[in-house]
């Protein structure tokens, strides 16, 4: 009597990589797809420097009077820091449900932690400095992830520009 295989076909496992930016914040790329999908920051981005404007008013402002802070200062700086979180926190659930319905198991990040020592970046400062809050936007995509059962692994961050992330072919510029 011959035994039958009950043990039904493993499916190859899909994974993602990500790549964080400042202006297209989440570009994601499933290998099985062959398509990425691409998350704008741009609104964001405005959000962030109308609320600075605001904050720079007021600031003015209290400069005028003699006063370096204020009760309102610190509610628009709590402000416009809550709009970016809850931005954020939007962003990494509908990437972690986009991945839970194409049957991610792994999803690659880059790790950014030491991407930008203390320098001047110039007229660019504020859009990379103090914008740009990648550390708040990647535990949110992690957060998101574990909840869908979505392994997170970090990667290092070079070469990640300069590779397709379909394909994994050199990008000419």
């Amino acid at each position: 009597m011959e035994v039958l295989d009950l043990v039904a076909k493993a499916r190859p496992p899909k994974y993602v990589r990500l790549v964080l930016g400042a202006r297209t914040f989440v570009t994601l790329a499933v290998k099985s797809l062959d398509y990425q999908l691409l998350f704008s920051g741009r609104e964001l981005w405005r959000d962030f420097l109308y609320w600075t404007k605001v904050i720079s008013r007021e600031q003015a402002r209290q400069n005028r009077i003699g006063r370096k802070t204020s009760r309102k200062l610190k509610l628009l700086y709590h402000r416009r820091s809550k709009r970016s979180k809850h931005v954020f926190e939007a962003l990494a659930k509908q990437i972690a449900r986009i991945l839970k319905k194409n049957g991610v198991g792994t999803l690659f990040i880059e790790n950014l932690t030491d991407i930008r020592p203390d320098m001047d970046f110039g007229p660019q400062n504020l859009l990379i400095r103090n914008f740009w809050i990648f550390r708040m936007l990647r535990k949110a995509i992690e957060g998101a992830c574990v909840k869908k059962n979505i392994a997170v692994v970090l990667v290092e961050t070079r070469g990640t520009s300069s590779t397709c992330v379909v394909c994994g072919g050199l990008i000419n510029r």
